[in-house]
């Protein structure tokens, strides 16, 4: 199976892992990834850190171009993360890209805007995104925020907790918050 092939699987079962958190924003840290995720990285790429050393840029340029990096790492969550890592390898190798070891020929950013498109599409078919969030009734906001197009950012903890509404970034140039 080729690096990409690997990266793409690890990806995928990442984010079926996460997939409850879907609605949820929460920081993507290295200790949230899948630890088959982690060894494809050591695998691919000798000079990387330690792993308790290892940070989120280091590890994502394994596979991505930099600019990709950025852009994944301000994903609202670890079920988003690893569906953005899998959606861009797929698009990747559909498009002939070879992922090559020691960050050589990585994934860049025409493949994770085919990604991204290719995670809206997905949710196109069931929500009109052009609806503002004061057009929406209730239950349309809970169902946006079940499928991930809303996400819940808490603020603090326990039972006097607020919380805030925030569009999922992979939505934001369709549905507006406003």
């Amino acid at each position: 199976m080729s690096l990409v092939d690997q990266l793409a699987s690890c990806a995928s079962v990442g984010a079926m892992s996460c997939e409850r958190f879907r609605s949820l924003w929460h920081h993507v840290e290295v200790g949230h990834l899948e630890s088959e995720l982690l060894t494809l990285a050591y695998q691919a790429v000798s000079d990387l850190p330690p792993r308790q050393a290892l940070t989120m840029p280091q590890l994502l340029e394994v596979f991505f171009e930099p600019p990709v990096a950025k852009l994944l790492m301000q994903l609202p969550n670890s079920y988003w993360f690893h569906s953005a890592i899998a959606q861009s390898a797929i698009s990747s190798s559909i498009s002939g890209h070879c992922l090559e070891r020691e960050r050589t020929n990585r994934i860049g950013l025409p493949a994770y805007q085919l990604a991204i498109e290719a995670l809206r599409l997905q949710v196109l078919r069931r929500f009109d995104l052009s609806l503002g969030l004061d057009r929406l009734s209730p239950v349309q906001v809970a169902a946006r925020n079940i499928h991930g197009i809303i996400v819940l950012r808490m603020k603090g903890s326990g039972r006097d907790a607020d919380g805030e509404l925030l569009v999922n970034p992979i939505f934001e140039p369709i549905f507006k918050i406003d």
